[in-house]
């Protein structure tokens, strides 16, 4: 439950900080079902701004957006990392009068350089829910800038702390928490969840102090840097992530005995990682399952069976101990016998930053995600004049499929064009 009054301070510090005023106009990316959509719709009511809010349709074309930004030349736009970095793989190019606004998980090193170029100003902004969409900011100057996630909005206080909940020097890592005009009243009905993350403040009576669970350390200029997650909740691509949801699905299918889902960078980004023991488990067919059960960005890019978890000495399965997924793969080249998957394999490349993929590989295990699947598609639909939904490439993920399916709707559309009658095998009678 959030007060209409931590909102309304929301609001005035982000027309402080970033300066918006009825001259305006913000670009809107985000879902209202995000947080970070209330800065997209009530700040330009705020000040009086303009908006521009993208259709459904165009958030999965990166393209469509960049033509969006380029008809309407935004002067904010508020977007994850992810979300940034599927515009730059694009060819986005941004403009020397926009402000970037980037929130909802880490910003890369790669992607900060690239926004710096790309804009007039960026602010990092990070912010749980529970503190009213955004508690800390930080304005990126420069490179070494990205990686702090900067000091307390207006009206909002930091406190970085150790188990005790004493207050730990500059330069030590402890669990940040958070007081102030954006705090929450709790989550609704759960009285027991909202005791344990909604605390009474050591330092302040009559004061509420929210636990976020992540790593912070401060540094000698008063800025917070981010370390992580202290428990199984992560964040990947702006999505906030609860790992036991994935297991408890991977346990629900038939044979898997065990099950552990962790999070972790492989080239440069973040992935999830399933592994599972239990006989006769293929793991194409554990994809298809789990695509039917929970979101695409949740689904696991690699998902490996091995023959029993490592565990520590305490009897707990050791998570540091498990193989890296992208190291026991092995991918035999074959070369592509027709147009249509020379064309693919070069999308394919350019898209997972892969080179000599064959017909035979699979998208995931070439580090494939729901934003790069976005990207394939839209590259797709703009070479080949053929629309697939991110579904299809999740459940045939092998690029001969792929082109395979490309073919067949090609084929489909010349035929009807020229007027010949397509008989569909589900009309057949027998």
């Amino acid at each position: 439950k959030i007060r209409h009054s931590s909102v309304t301070n929301l609001m005035y510090a982000m027309e402080s900080e970033v300066s918006a005023n009825a001259s305006d106009s913000l670009l809107a990316v985000t879902t209202y079902a995000f947080d970070m959509s209330v800065v997209e719709l009530f700040l330009p009511l705020h000040v009086g701004a303009s908006v521009i809010i993208a259709s459904t349709p165009s958030l999965k074309s990166p393209e469509a957006i960049i033509e969006l930004f380029e008809k309407h030349d935004p002067t904010i736009m508020q977007a994850t990392p992810g979300f940034w970095q599927m515009l730059v793989d694009a060819g986005w190019e941004g403009s020397d009068k926009v402000r970037v606004i980037t929130g909802g998980e880490a910003l890369s090193l790669s992607l900060g350089e690239s926004l710096i170029q790309y804009s007039e100003t960026i602010w990092n902004m990070y912010g749980p829910t529970e503190t009213t969409v955004y508690s800390t900011y930080k304005k990126v100057r420069e490179t070494q800038d990205i990686q702090y996630i900067g000091r307390p909005v207006d009206n909002m206080q930091s406190y970085i702390l150790d188990k005790e909940l004493q207050l730990v020097p500059i330069g030590v890592i402890g669990t940040l928490y958070m007081s102030g005009a954006g705090i929450a009243v709790g989550y609704q009905n759960k009285e027991e969840l909202t005791s344990k993350a909604f605390i009474a403040h050591p330092y302040q009576e009559n004061t509420v102090m929210y636990n976020t669970g992540d790593l912070c350390m401060w540094n000698e200029e008063g800025s917070i840097k981010y370390y992580g997650r202290i428990d199984h909740q992560i964040k990947i691509r702006g999505y906030r992530i609860e790992l036991e949801e994935i297991i408890s699905a991977m346990l629900s299918y038939e044979g898997v005995q065990q099950s552990v889902v962790v999070g972790m960078e492989i080239d440069g980004e973040k992935h999830l990682a399933g592994y599972y023991t239990g006989e006769e488990v293929e793991s194409n067919l554990l994809r298809k399952y789990l695509t039917g059960c929970l979101p695409e960005y949740m689904i696991p890019t690699y998902l490996t069976g091995i023959e029993k978890f490592p565990l520590t000495p305490n009897g707990k399965i050791d998570k540091r101990a498990l193989p890296n997924p992208s190291e026991g793969l092995v991918r035999e080249y074959v070369a592509a016998t027709n147009e249509t998957e020379r064309v693919l394999i070069s999308i394919w490349e350019e898209v997972l930053g892969k080179e000599k993929i064959g017909i035979n590989d699979n998208f995931f295990e070439l580090g494939g995600h729901s934003l790069k699947g976005i990207q394939i598609i839209s590259r797709i639909k703009k070479e080949f004049g053929v629309k697939l939904e991110l579904k299809e490439l999740f459940l045939a993920p092998v690029l001969e499929d792929v082109a395979s399916k490309i073919a067949i709707i090609q084929w489909a559309k010349k035929s009807e064009t020229s007027g010949a009658i397509i008989i569909k095998k589900d009309t057949i009678t027998l």
